[in-house]
């Protein structure tokens, strides 16, 4: 099983997409920006389209996720799920949650319970990925998101034998 560790924040969305997203609706400001950018969905999804990888959330938004019953998770998260299903995307899991560690902790904890997973990426524009950050990482930034040259790169890397 291939697998993608998704953040949300930076990466399906970015300082950018808020930017363009203020001035498309003439608001003057965001609050918090909730929204999942079309552009980076598109290539979210071309990097599943080629590799077959399934989706486990690492992201914030993934506080309120129930596996029985997702309809009674956080607001982010079923917002996440419905875009995500839009494009025929479907959530197969999220991290745990545990406290007063680093995500890299988190996505560790999950790769040990699920040694089925042959190849992984972590697409994130934060750093804390412990042993992961040089060999898994597909670093994004805040300010830009999901670009065309990491699709590039994530994929090389979930499809390396």
């Amino acid at each position: 099983m291939k697998v993608i560790f998704l953040d949300v924040d930076g990466v399906l969305n970015s300082t950018e997409d808020m930017m363009e997203y203020l001035k498309r609706t003439g608001k003057k400001s965001a609050g918090l920006y909730d929204e999942v950018e079309p552009r980076a969905l598109k290539l979210f999804k071309e990097i599943v389209d080629k590799t077959g990888a399934e989706i486990v959330v690492s992201s914030s938004w993934r506080y309120g996720w129930t596996h029985k019953h997702l309809e009674l998770g956080g607001e982010l998260i079923i917002k996440l799920k419905e875009e995500l299903e839009k494009v025929g995307l479907k959530i197969l899991d999220t991290t745990p949650i545990l406290h007063g560690v680093h995500r890299g902790d988190e996505i560790r904890d999950w790769l040990e319970r699920h040694p089925e997973v042959e190849s992984f990426i972590i697409l994130d524009d934060d750093s804390d990925m412990c042993e992961f950050t040089n060999t898994n990482l597909v670093k994004t930034t805040n300010s830009r998101g999901l670009r065309e040259e990491h699709v590039i790169k994530a994929i090389d890397i979930l499809n390396k034998k």
